[in-house]
């Protein structure tokens, strides 16, 4: 997660380096040799512990926004799923990097420290469906789409709403969780975590965050509100209406930062009711497991540009040797200079157009026909060796009159006129040729 990055982009690393700083004060290990470590040993699994796992989303998330905003793509607006909130918080200017490492790691670490034993399940249904079925034991923890609702609680009571909507056809997913967040299951920390928000010191934010615990777009006296922490924790996220206030304020284009697509995919479901309609915004992640780290966030970088973000290229290729070029200054045009010929290739032999066509006919008739009887008078006359410019004063050649395609059976005649002594025009072949295959001609005389 990230490692790529950290050893490409020195602003990456440099961000990541700073905010690891931070917290590793309150990490049993450091964040990086978890967050880098061999699959299937020790640190790799801390991972997989929520005292690490939001410690790692927070730094990476705003390594990923600083090596972007170096490369001169700024957001118009900010926002954050679950802890994702405080890293668009802190690069909004709510909190320095060293009060919001503090708050992650007092979050993380407070929720380890709690009883396991919750699930959380994703069903298929809207809020208003889950709504009567919930309990004090069981909660929503997030609504993610407008038919994508998460429980969590006891197990029991969590399962019980589950297998009301498979009873009738819906899809329901426990999910991979330590802990049922944002549920009752939170309430034994809240109090601990407001002590930990309440010594912080809050800014004044210069982007617009839209949160998700409300949906709408904060103020800063909600950010700046200790009280406003401590329901995030425990109340549900509200993404789904976080991203129609986005859409409604103008947002076209959405940037994914984190380390893989989750919220783009929702964001669709989101927004998207109609693939095909071209004001559709852009959705794109900058990092896809599986994937090589600086494409990927090269190719989201590049789906936001052609958007319209104003995006700093000679920032992105400093150091690279690479330079610009001059393009051409007229439009590109596409334009086809070939006729659209029909060939026994790409219509059968018996097509009307070969056979059943009267001006086409009619055309190759006269062409045939005229250069026979050029070749009996010739014969005749013992000048079979003349040519047609001998016989008269060469003239512009002419084309054929208004009629079919000059190219018949793979064969290419181009008629010509010569204008001759006594001033009148005549019709000859001027060429005769076979097409042959990528249009070229051969046999041409």
């Amino acid at each position: 997660m990230g490692s790529e990055l950290y050893e490409t982009y020195p602003v990456f690393a440099d961000a990541l380096d700073d905010a690891s700083w931070y917290l590793d004060e309150q990490l049993e290990h450091p964040l990086l040799d978890v967050l880098f470590a061999d699959e299937d040993t020790p640190e790799a699994a801390l991972l997989h512990q929520t005292a690490y796992t939001q410690p790692a989303l927070f730094a990476v998330e705003v390594a990923l926004y600083r090596l972007v905003e170096s490369w001169g793509l700024r957001p118009a607006f900010v926002a954050g799923h679950s802890v994702g909130e405080i890293a668009a918080a802190h690069v909004a200017g709510v909190f320095t990097l060293e009060d919001a490492c503090a708050l992650v790691a007092a979050r993380g670490r407070l929720m380890q420290a709690l009883p396991t034993g919750g699930v959380m399940i994703a069903v298929q249904a809207s809020e208003d469906e889950v709504l009567p079925l919930l309990t004090d034991r069981v909660s929503i923890a997030a609504i993610n789409g407008p038919q994508s609702v998460v429980v969590a609680g006891d197990e029991d009571a969590a399962l019980a709403v589950a297998e009301a909507f498979e009873a009738q056809g819906r899809k329901t997913k426990r999910l991979t969780v330590s802990h049922a967040f944002h549920s009752p299951h939170m309430d034994a920390m809240l109090d601990a975590f407001r002590r930990v928000a309440q010594v912080l010191d809050y800014g004044t934010p210069t982007l617009p965050v839209v949160s998700l615990l409300t949906g709408t777009t904060a103020t800063a006296a909600e950010l700046a509100s200790p009280e406003h922490w401590v329901r995030h924790v425990r109340e549900a996220v509200r993404f789904l209406d976080g991203v129609r206030t986005l859409r409604a304020r103008g947002a076209d284009s959405f940037l994914e930062l984190g380390p893989d697509p989750v919220l783009t995919a929702m964001a669709q479901d989101c927004l998207v009711t109609d693939p095909q309609d071209t004001t559709n915004p852009v959705f794109a992640a900058a990092l896809r497991s599986g994937r090589p780290e600086p494409t990927t966030l090269l190719d989201a970088v590049a789906r936001m540009f052609v958007r319209g973000a104003e995006t700093d290229w000679a920032a992105y290729f400093a150091g690279t040797g690479a330079r610009s070029v001059e393009l051409p200054t007229y439009a590109f045009q596409r334009q086809r200079y070939w006729m659209n010929a029909r060939t026994p290739a790409t219509e059968p032999a018996t097509s009307p157009a070969h056979r059943t066509d009267p001006a086409d006919n009619a055309f190759w008739d006269a062409v045939e026909h005229r250069g026979r009887g050029r070749a009996r008078r010739r014969a005749r006359t013992g000048r079979g060796r003349r040519t047609a410019p001998e016989r008269g004063r060469p003239g512009p050649v002419g084309v054929a009159p208004p009629g079919p395609d000059p190219v018949r059976g793979g064969r290419l005649a181009l008629p010509g006129v010569v204008e001759a002594a006594d001033g009148r025009r005549r019709w000859w072949r001027a060429a005769v040729g076979v097409v042959a295959g990528g249009g070229a001609v051969r046999g041409c005389g």
